[in-house]
Order: C-alpha cells, then structure tokens, then sequence
C-alpha cells in the first residue's frame, strides 16, 4: 500500500573508506588489494594550488567508485533483509522499499541507525513516502511525522521515470514531451546552419535519452504524436534542406546499416521498448521479489530480441525496397555497403577533419536517397 523512496547526503564521499576496506576484504578478497592500494592513505586533492588529503569516500572519477561503494554498503542491505516484510531495491545510494506503513517505519529507522556505521547518512529531505490510498494520509503522519520524510499522495519522479497515480503520471509525461518538444525545435532551427550537428546530436544523445523513458514508462507511445509531426515536418527537412515523403520517411526511420539514418517513428519505438525492457528485466525482478537468483536468462532473452528486431528492419527494407524506384532501390543498397555510411556514425569532430558544411552534409543525403540537387 505505501512505497518509500529515500536518498543519502553525498553517499559516495562521504562512506567510511575504513570500515568500507576492511568490508572488502572479507566478502571480495580477490578485490581487495586493488582497494587498498588506492585508499588506504588519504587521496590528494589539489584546488586552487592548496593540497587538501581526503581521508573518506570514494575519490569523484574514478571507475572503481561504484563497485567499492556498492561493498561498502552491502552490509547495511543485508541487515535490512531481516525486514521480510519490505521488499526493497537499491540503486547505487537511491533506495525504495514497499511494505505497510509500521513495518516501513521500522525500515527507516533501521537504515538511519545501520546507516551511520558505513558513513550512509539518509537525507529526510530528499527523501519521500507514495501513499496508494488518500485515507492513509493521516496514518502516514501520525508515524512518520517526526522523521522529517515528505509524504505525498500524487506521485513522485523516480530515477528519471515515474510512479504514482495515473493524473500524476500523466502530468510527469506532458512536461517531458514539452522539454523534448523545446529540445528537437532547437536542434531543427540550430540544423538550418549545421545539419550535420544537429543529426550528431539527435542520434548520440536526445534518441538514447528519449529510449531510457521508453523503457521506464507504460504508455508513453499515447504521447509522442507531437513529438513525431515535429521530427516529420522541421527536423528532417532541416537536414535535407526540403521536405521529404511518406516512403522516404519510412527509409530514414530504418537503421544506417539499412540505408536509413536512424531516426524513428517514435510512437512505434516506445511501445516496442517498453516491452524489450519487460523481457530482458524478467529474471532480474524476481531476483529481486526473492524467487530466483540466476540471471543469465536475460542475457538470452535480449539476444533473441534484437535478433528478431534485425529481421523485421529486413522486412522493412525489403517492402521499402519495393515500393521505389528502380534508381532510389540502387541508392539504397549502395547506402548499406560496408563503410558507405561511415560519415554518418562518426562525431563531427573538427581536429580529426569529420566535419562537413551545410552544403557538403545535405547534398550527401540526397545523393543518397536519390533526390535531386538544389
């Protein structure tokens, strides 16, 4: 009936790198030496030409962070695992647990106590109570009062994605189609001057950022309608320099090892992810619900999925590859020989001379669909 989602203050610098190495060695002997090694003397830190030794916590950048933190606070999950009742999941320091409202109060006090010992200090105040039911609200209260925890009927943004009632959702999901809006109608009029940018960008980092909430959130192909005429009727043109049709669309949605460009139809993506996520997530979620602990299952299952994506952009090709010219069909198997489209996957980065002009990048694009040149 009740979620709980909690953060801790500065997690990562400030865990006790004492109690944090002497953890290691007893539950990762093999990992040990390596950790000791870099944090068994204070790091030095250099600001401003002072040296300030840092003596807790992880040092920021170093690739070794996470799995260090990760055993240093494992023994806090495993005391709270005495807790059957919760069911709880963890991500780095983010914590949410379910349960009934006394045995989450229990949890809560139990982490704030456990907590200290590893240098895990919870913060109340980035941290919040999900009731299900309205009627709760005064229970919830009348026990967690004191603790300093928000509590909140609605809803709450959870790791980028979202969890409460669907008004809330519905909510959460409009303000981020209108900060995506705001994103692609900057990359469309930014792409009138530097089209090769504006794709780089739009394929390295606004579709990977858009797939993540694909993959988190139910639903959320009933959104994107806008999101989709605006790519159609702005994106696009402002890469080729003109409008395009309907069966070039369907090419430019297929992946560039296709002949496409990689830009989807996203109302078609998000449900395909979303179900993607499902499968591939399958043995992890009841290792976490306590049924099972073997998880090379997904590995599987995400091998068996992209193998039948690969068959259906195959289709997709073919039926695209139908309905075209004689000429454009040409172009388009030209465009899926090996290192054709080389220009495309790379980062325009200027020192290494992978950049082109307006007018290099856009005739190359209708080279290669076989449209005309202005």
């Amino acid at each position: 009936d009740v979620m709980q989602h909690h953060h801790s203050t500065n997690a990562f610098n400030a865990v006790n790198r004492m109690v944090m190495l002497h953890n290691i060695q007893r539950q990762c002997p093999e990992f040990s030496p390596i950790a000791i090694n870099m944090y068994r003397a204070p790091s030095r830190l250099f600001v401003c030409g002072t040296e300030i030794p840092s003596a807790e916590g992880t040092t920021q950048g170093d690739n070794l962070a996470m799995p260090l933190f990760a055993l240093a606070t494992l023994p806090i999950l495993q005391k709270l695992k005495e807790l059957r009742k919760v069911m709880q999941v963890w991500l780095a320091d983010d914590a949410s647990s379910v349960g009934t409202l006394i045995d989450l109060k229990t949890w809560w006090d139990m982490i704030v106590a456990e907590g200290i010992k590893y240098g895990y200090h919870v913060n109340p105040s980035k941290s919040c109570l999900i009731i299900k039911h309205p009627s709760s609200m005064e229970r919830a209260m009348e026990i967690f009062g004191e603790s300093g925890i928000e509590i909140k009927i609605t809803g709450q943004r959870h790791l980028g994605a979202v969890i409460g009632s669907q008004e809330y959702k519905r909510f959460y999901i409009k303000n981020l189609v209108e900060e995506w809006a705001k994103m692609i109608n900057k990359l469309s009029d930014f792409g009138q001057s530097q089209p090769q940018a504006a794709y780089a960008a739009f394929t390295h980092g606004v579709r990977h950022k858009m797939t993540y909430f694909m993959r988190t959130i139910e639903g959320l192909d009933q959104y994107l309608q806008p999101l989709d005429k605006l790519i159609d009727e702005k994106f696009i043109p402002a890469l080729f320099g003109c409008p395009i049709t309907p069966l070039e669309r369907r090419t430019v949605a297929l992946p560039v090892r296709c002949g496409g460009l990689g830009i989807p139809v996203l109302t078609k993506l998000a449900s395909e992810e979303y179900q993607t996520s499902i499968e591939v997530t399958k043995s992890l979620v009841k290792a976490m619900a306590g049924i099972e602990t073997e998880l090379d299952q997904d590995s599987e299952a995400l091998k068996e999925i992209l193998k039948v994506r690969a068959e259906k952009h195959e289709v997709e090709y073919t039926l695209v590859c139908n309905e075209s010219s004689e000429r454009s069909t040409r172009a388009l198997k030209q465009a899926r020989e090996k290192g054709s489209s080389s220009w495309l996957t790379v980062l325009p980065l200027k020192s290494y001379g992978f950049t082109l002009n307006k007018g290099e990048f856009r005739d190359s694009l209708l080279l290669r669909y076989n449209k005309d040149l202005p």
